[in-house]
């Protein structure tokens, strides 16, 4: 495919994604990844690396793990302050180990405080 084919089939996942989203960047961001990522699955390597950086430029697309941004800011270029995408959340399991982390602890000092009034 070649440049401007690449650039209307994405400006169209993006269209489609702005029609369903119901004005939610997070379920914009599912739609056009859902539509795009099924894309690129079906094309060549050269294609899917030409659609790819077509995206990243118009904004559409961004890696989880991108190295340009640093830690503090997410592939939106937002900090875990103003990212409303979950990009800073953690993984349900790591979640709920810090809960219990959290639970243990609060005992821990339930125990305590019990042993200094005997």
């Amino acid at each position: 495919m070649n440049h401007e084919e690449l650039t209307q089939q994405i400006e169209k996942f993006a269209a489609i994604a702005t029609r369903g989203c119901g004005q939610s960047d997070i379920v914009w961001g599912t739609l056009f990844h859902t539509n795009f990522d099924g894309w690129v699955e079906m094309m060549s390597v050269e294609d899917t690396e030409a659609a790819i950086a077509i995206a990243k430029q118009q904004g559409y697309y961004c890696e989880e793990n991108d190295d340009e941004l640093g830690s503090e800011y997410c592939c939106h270029g937002l900090t875990s302050d103003t990212c409303p995408c979950g990009c800073f959340e953690d993984p349900p399991e790591l979640e709920q180990q810090q809960w219990d982390d959290y639970w243990e602890h609060q005992a821990s000092l339930q125990t305590d405080a019990d042993l200094h009034h005997i």
